[in-house]
Parts: C-alpha cells; structure tokens; sequence
C-alpha cells in the first residue's frame, strides 16, 4: 500500500512540475530590441506575470486603423525607440512583422493613444485598463 501511495506521489509531482513548466512564460525575443537580457531574466525570476503582459502586449495590444490625411494630422507620429534620443518617424509597418518594442508609444490608464504612420494609416494603443481586463481574460480561458 505504502509502494502505490509513493508512486501515485511521484506521478502527481511529475505531472505538476510539466504543467507550471508549460506554463511558465520564456520572454518573447522581440522585446530584446528594449529590455536587455539581464532585465528580463530579472523580471522571470522575480515577478513572472509581468514577462506574460509584456508578451501578450506585443502580440494583442495595439490595432491599425485607415485614417484621412487630413485628420492624421491631429495624430503624433510614431517613432522608433532610440533609447533617451527622439528616434526617427515611422513611415511603414509592415503587418506581418510587427514588433512594439522596436517603437516609441505612450500608453495611457483611461483612453487609447493614436500615432499616425505615413500620412493615411495610425496605430491605436489600447489603454492600460483595456489592456489589463483583455490579459486578465484570456488568463480565464
């Protein structure tokens, strides 16, 4: 009885240590073009759930909209990150390789943030709020 009881223990603990490790978040590499490796190793080891958002961020944090020159205007365009320097204006993205952390955008607690790229199309950020209730639920999935 004792033998079963030990190898159901030992199967419990395999299983449970393949789940966290599956679910255990690796930094995506395209936030490199930021954060070095130090800090994010950092922020894997010591608060995990952020390593999460900032991978969701890259991927669900944002959406591209059409818009008319004339009200592009009003938009502030985007801009590379360049460290502590203005970086250079964004004229294309290309849809298909899309990496946020190659940019420079503020994101804001209540309302969305729009930059304008090239003279008819802008990038939405989604709010910190926004963007906090869409990672909470897809954690609820």
């Amino acid at each position: 009885m004792k033998k079963n009881h030990l190898i159901i223990t030992v199967l419990i603990m395999s299983i449970s240590s393949v789940i966290y490790a599956q679910t255990e978040s690796s930094p995506d590499n395209r936030l490199l073009a930021k954060y070095s490796t130090e800090y994010l190793s950092n922020l894997q080891e010591t608060q995990p759930q952020m390593i999460e958002y900032l991978n969701f961020e890259l991927n669900n944090g944002f959406s591209f909209v059409d818009i008319p020159e004339e009200k592009a205007e009003q938009f502030p365009y985007l801009r590379y990150f360049n460290g502590k320097e203005q970086g250079d204006i964004v004229e294309e993205i290309p849809t298909g390789s899309l990496n946020l952390a190659l940019y420079e955008y503020e994101r804001n607690y209540s309302s969305r943030t729009t930059y304008r790229i090239g003279s008819n199309q802008a990038i939405v950020f989604y709010s910190i709020k926004e963007m906090t209730e869409l990672f909470n639920s897809s954690h609820d999935e």
